[in-house]
């Protein structure tokens, strides 16, 4: 399954550039789009995303905390289901992305591998090993981390009748 969506904006900044130098007047136009595509079987998954949102782009009503880059990330898993365990699934993926400014400049690139599984009583882990780098001004920064989850949810088993 796929889907995306391309949006255009057109607007103006106020005209007070004793509160921001930004803040001429000046109108600002561009656009946004993002095409994703997913496929899923019992074992397998994948997943496909590609942004690409201009410098002009403005979605003053909207969550879009920036603008100016292309991204592309993908994820790829696998599912195993144990038989009479304690685990009742077992999913390994690996996830990446690779996010540039117009320029070409890299501003993120990172790879992630992990697994995750469920268990008894409604109960989810899930452990992420973050391989990356971002951007801080002129510099890439290292950033590698563990990213561990666990979640229990036991329903039935803590309710009083």
């Amino acid at each position: 399954m796929g889907c995306g969506q391309i949006l255009f904006s057109e607007s103006r900044t106020p005209n007070l550039p004793e509160l921001a130098d930004e803040w001429d007047g000046r109108k600002l136009s561009g656009h946004a789009s993002e095409l994703w595509w997913y496929r899923q079987t019992k074992t397998r998954d994948y997943f496909a995303l590609y942004q690409d949102l201009s410098n002009g782009f403005r979605a003053d009503n909207g969550f879009v905390p920036q603008v100016g880059f292309r991204r592309g990330s993908g994820e790829i898993g696998r599912s195993f289901y144990p038989e009479e365990k304690a685990i009742t699934r077992l999913r390994l993926f690996t996830v990446a992305s690779y996010r540039v400014d117009r320029d070409g400049d890299v501003l993120s690139q990172w790879i992630q591998p992990g697994f995750g599984f469920d268990s008894k009583l409604n109960s989810f882990v899930r452990v992420e090993f973050l391989l990356g780098e971002e951007r801080s001004g002129d510099q890439l920064i290292r950033r590698n981390q563990i990213r561990p989850r666990i979640q229990l949810r036991p329903g039935k088993v803590l309710r009083s009748s």
